[in-house]
């Protein structure tokens, strides 16, 4: 009787705390969903659903191949070539103004900024190409739908433009959490520490990638994130027949069959 009693009280506690921990997610999202709606004025009709909030991901993702895993650590991608648009982010301009001008073009406001007013549906994730020399700062990309093989030209002085994003072989390592600069920062150090213990090289000057797959509104712990630094491809090695020398022949590469009758002269015969 004492172990049922005890059994009980273990069960009504695990339930309260899977109630409360309900009620915390459900008042945090509510709570990120008005944050987020007054900090970048993207509506919540037809935009967004609870399941967002807690990360999941339902948008449409660019196609890639896995070439290699390290569990736990990164993976490298072949990704294929897509299209996206794309607009400048100076050094110390927020997130929230660039993404706002291709939200814009897809028609996540209002009435979409391109010049055949084609609402277009988000993908995921939202890319940060990350300064190179000569840049002045990050250029934000959306990766258009796939089924988007013309998309329409955007409107004169929307600061957006439409880029053909080409074939790349990327090494990924995937992490939860904000998307404070140092955190990015430091998941990037990482990546390249363990490129480098693998012997593996990267295209210099470095080509790097940020990667956040979810909106503002998901509560920060929850969010998936991943760098990625571009890899250097090599072709297959291809052997000319310059490179066979005579000596490469060994005397048993010569079979019996190879021998005619009138090879051989009489003088050899006993």
């Amino acid at each position: 009787m004492k172990g049922d009693c005890e059994t009980s009280e273990v069960y009504i506690t695990t339930t309260t705390d899977i109630i409360a921990t309900i009620r915390t997610l459900l008042v945090t999202g509510v709570f990120q969903l008005k944050r987020s709606w007054k900090l970048t004025g993207v509506p919540l009709r037809g935009h967004t659903n609870m399941g967002s909030v807690v990360g999941k991901i339902t948008e449409e993702q660019p196609k890639y191949d896995v070439t290699e895993t390290k569990e736990g650590e990164y993976e490298t991608r072949l990704y294929a070539p897509s299209i996206a648009i794309e607009t400048t982010q100076g050094i110390s301009e927020k997130d929230g103004k660039p993404f706002m001008k291709l939200a814009g073009y897809i028609g996540v406001r209002s009435t979409p900024q391109n010049k055949e007013q084609q609402a277009i549906s988000m993908t995921a994730p939202v890319v940060n190409v990350k300064p190179q020399e000569g840049d002045t700062g990050d250029r934000m990309q959306f990766v258009l739908p796939s089924s988007l093989t013309s998309p329409p030209e955007p409107t004169e002085g929307s600061d957006v433009t439409v880029v053909h994003r080409s074939s790349k072989l990327m090494a990924v390592r995937t992490f939860m959490g904000g998307w404070s600069e140092s955190l990015f920062e430091s998941e990037r150090d990482k990546l390249l520490e363990l490129l480098q213990r693998d012997g593996v090289d990267i295209v210099k000057p470095m080509y790097l990638e940020v990667y956040r797959y979810n909106p503002p509104w998901t509560i920060s712990s929850m969010r998936t994130n991943e760098v990625a630094v571009e890899l250097v491809t090599v072709s297959p090695e291809t052997v000319s027949p310059e490179t066979v020398s005579p000596e490469t022949v060994s005397p048993e590469t010569v079979s019996p069959e190879t021998v005619s009758p009138e090879t051989v002269s009489p003088e050899t015969q006993d």
